[in-house]
């Protein structure tokens, strides 16, 4: 069986390049080496996810920045300094692209891999909308149990209200989510490809963001106060934790699935 070193950049990209290198009997490493990312929050959250998704799926993971991840962008931005000034997709993007497979390649040579490859040649913009979706998730979550929790605290949101609170929360929802879904499929329409998967996948990834963490946002503190739990005390980190999870899950799956309907 041909071995394999695939780097990485995020899971949503990763998803159907596995699904296929797996189907095709390559026995396939992920290879997650990113020091370009930056905040240093932003790479912790990509980097989450990619190794509970090689747990999810069984695929052996090698995080390379892992050893210092401070000195590993440094040295990345002396390397790309000069070109600064550079635009997007232009002669900085194909340096940033030959630095990390420099050491994709060397890593593969130095452990006996049969060869390399990557995922930033089939969509690398798909990971430009991550922050997106899990900001977005988190926002309408928070917003949700807050006005949730303030109901219940000043008694307007009892028993009898429940249902009729639920279903306005979701109508927002459907409201809020159209609108926002349509912005971002005009933009992706007009920048990449229109029948792009990225075209696709990002505007209804978040709609479906957007639906679960308003409906998720206003059930979670009605649990916790049948559960005789402060819901104003635990509600926000937990709302923050599981929409920044299910919001990549959803797009993860999504991309997936338009690329295997789109090939």
């Amino acid at each position: 069986m041909t071995t394999v070193l695939l780097h990485s950049c995020c899971a949503p990209c990763s998803a159907a390049i596995l699904e296929w290198l797996h189907d095709n009997n390559y026995a396939t490493t992920i290879f997650f080496y990113n020091p370009n990312i930056f905040p240093q929050e932003e790479y912790l959250r990509r980097k989450e996810e990619i190794v509970r998704y090689a747990a999810q799926i069984g695929v052996p993971i090698v995080d390379y920045d892992d050893r210092d991840w401070a000195a590993e962008h440094d040295g990345w931005r002396k390397e790309l300094c000069h070109l600064a000034s550079e635009p997007e997709r232009g002669a900085r993007c194909l340096e940033c692209f030959r630095y990390r497979l420099l050491r994709t390649a060397q890593y593969a040579s130095e452990h006996g891999f049969d060869c390399f490859t990557t995922t930033l040649g089939s969509h690398p913009e798909m990971a430009l909308f991550i922050p997106l979706l899990a900001g977005m998730g988190g926002n309408v979550g928070v917003q949700s149990s807050a006005i949730a929790v303030q109901g219940l605290a000043n008694n307007s949101l009892d028993s009898s209200h429940m249902f009729k609170h639920i279903m306005k929360e979701l109508l927002v929802a459907i409201i809020n989510a159209t609108i926002l879904s349509l912005i971002v499929y005009v933009y992706n329409f007009f920048v990449y490809d229109p029948l792009d998967i990225v075209t696709l996948a990002v505007p209804l990834s978040l709609f479906v963001v957007i639906m679960f963490a308003s409906a998720f946002g206003t059930l979670i503190p009605m649990v916790l106060e049948r559960m005789n739990i402060n819901p104003a005390v635990a509600t926000g980190p937990f709302i923050q934790i599981v929409n920044d999870l299910s919001g990549m899950t959803f797009y993860m799956i999504i991309s997936m699935l338009l690329s295997q309907i789109m090939s």
